[in-house]
């Protein structure tokens, strides 16, 4: 009996034993899940403020990428502004050339004309001739003036089209 009693006193206090290594290791559990809890928030916590400072970067240098595109754009429009500035000087400069060297050749026809005319006005001692000679000449000196305009606006239509196409291109 007394081995039975032994045998039953030592199966309780294995038994408490176990129950209280359970619990122990319960409670260890309990502390090391509190742990790898912990752990993973302060990772997490960590994680979202990499990301956020990420996001910060990004934002960052999406404004500069924004900016410089608008910095890029806005010299692209002032190059163009200033190359049109350009080409109408240009072409008022070639019109007002064009005009200068007509009116040139307009004073030359004249001036040939009148010496034509005096020429022919001292050479030929007959009223008739020297009219007929007159008219040829006014004649000649209209062709010249018609010939010379019908340059100037071709010229003229030339350079519009020239700054049309500039527009469709710009």
């Amino acid at each position: 009996m007394q081995r039975e009693k032994d045998r039953l006193n030592r199966y309780f206090q294995s038994k408490e034993r176990t129950a209280k290594q359970m619990e122990d290791l319960e409670k260890r559990a309990q502390e090391l899940l509190k742990k790898k809890a912990t752990k993973l928030a302060k990772i997490e916590d960590k994680r979202k403020k990499e990301i956020k400072i990420i996001r910060e970067k990004a934002d960052i240098h999406e404004e500069a990428r924004i900016s410089k595109l608008k910095n890029v754009q806005e010299a692209i429009a002032d190059h163009n502004r200033h190359g049109q500035e350009l080409y109408y000087k240009h072409l008022d400069e070639v019109k007002s050339w064009n005009e200068q060297k007509l009116k040139r050749q307009r004073e030359a026809c004249e001036v040939s004309y009148r010496r034509h005319q005096e020429n022919m006005a001292k050479s030929m001692g007959k009223q008739e001739a020297k009219y007929l000679e007159q008219v040829e000449a006014e004649v000649q000196t209209q062709r010249n003036l018609q010939e010379l305009q019908a340059k100037i606006e071709i010229g003229w239509t030339r350079s519009q089209m020239r700054k049309e196409e500039m527009k469709y291109h710009a």
